[in-house]
């Protein structure tokens, strides 16, 4: 277990946390960047690990901002990936949280400024409650996911985009 209370990650040029392993938790924390392509914290397994078993990868973020032209605020990649972010704040982010496996929760979090979804997942489970879109040209992108629950979108000036049938509609609040 890692664990950070009100420290700042600033000035790196691929990313400011990856965890391949174990657990990171991060309360009233940041992340910062000026250099686009940087993802601010990845949860993946390592290259080295083609076949099972791999060993879960678990964050836990609460009031944590980050801001700055993030390819990807948060990175969820694998079936044992798993991310709770609460009071979460993106901004200025491509894209709040991407999501390629695994299982990711958001509550009362924000995303703004962005240019693609805010919110994409392909083949994970996603809940996003009372969060809210701003500025993005889509809120949410979801492809074979499994489970996605939304409660509580409000996706001002985006779009709420479904793939291949999942059941997603609309434009605005969700």
């Amino acid at each position: 277990l890692f664990r950070s209370e009100k420290v700042v990650f600033a000035g790196q040029h691929r990313g400011g946390v990856q965890v391949r392993s174990g657990r990171f938790d991060a309360e009233s924390s940041g992340f910062e960047t000026r250099a686009p392509e940087t993802v601010g914290l990845v949860l993946e397994a390592p290259p080295e690990a083609s076949g099972p078993p791999v060993s879960p990868r678990t964050t836990s973020l609460r009031d944590t901002h980050f801001t700055g032209p993030f390819r990807r605020a948060v990175r969820v990649r694998g079936a044992e990936a798993f991310a709770t972010l609460e009071g979460i704040t993106v901004s200025g982010a491509v894209s709040a949280l991407g999501m390629d496996g695994g299982h990711a929760e958001v509550r009362r979090s924000s995303a703004q400024g962005g240019e693609g979804a805010a919110f994409s997942v392909v083949e994970g489970t996603l809940i996003l409650e009372d969060v809210r879109v701003m500025g993005y040209e889509v809120a949410l992108s979801a492809m074979h996911s499994p489970r996605l629950e939304v409660r509580g979108l409000l996706a001002d000036d985006a779009r709420i985009s479904p793939a291949r049938g999942d059941g997603l509609g609309g434009r605005g609040a969700a």
